[in-house]
């Protein structure tokens, strides 16, 4: 969840015009266009029906591990 998802949508709900062009073209305009408009989102998130987040948040990750990073 996150700017990334919201672009990934954007790109996946273009029409046959922006199919013309390449990935990279359509990647960047829906980016643009995600960044634009993009507002927080409002999260509830619940573990063994315990809420324990409820709040706006930009990004939200999910691991099954002690550590996580990006490259």
């Amino acid at each position: 969840m996150g700017i990334g998802g919201e672009t990934a949508a954007r790109v996946a709900a273009q029409g046959n015009f922006m199919r013309r062009f390449s990935g990279e073209a359509r990647f960047a305009v829906a980016a643009l266009a995600a960044l634009a408009g993009w507002r927080e989102r409002r999260v509830r998130v619940a573990i063994d029906d315990v809420e324990v987040i409820d709040g706006n948040m930009n990004l939200a990750a999910v691991a099954n591990a002690l550590y996580a990073a990006a490259a």
